[in-house]
């Protein structure tokens, strides 16, 4: 037969293996969550420098058909370097003169 300190020693091993349980499940929780903004954030970084990097080459691409245009040649000769339509770069050419 169990005795009365038995079963409270047993009573307290539940206990602390539930609040364990519990505390376990805080920190795994904690950490996946901190796990995960550091992934976001370094993707987030990645896409950033990718959309930069997108963004110059544009922009330096703007500028050379302008440049070109300025240097008179034909919108035939700036489309056919640049793989750019004519109405591409005439809308090139009005968004860097405004």
């Amino acid at each position: 037969m169990p005795t009365l300190a038995s079963e409270w020693i047993e009573e307290g091993k539940q206990i602390g293996l539930m609040e364990g349980i519990e505390r376990g499940i805080e920190r795994g929780m904690e950490r996946g969550i901190e796990r995960g903004r550091e992934e976001g954030r370094e993707e987030g970084r990645e896409e950033g420098i990718y959309e930069g990097i997108e963004k110059g080459i544009e922009k330096e691409k703007k500028e050379l058909v302008y440049r070109m245009f300025k240097k008179g040649m034909s919108l035939d000769s700036i489309s056919d370097i640049t793989e750019l339509s004519k109405s591409e770069i005439e809308e090139i050419i009005k968004s860097v003169e405004s």
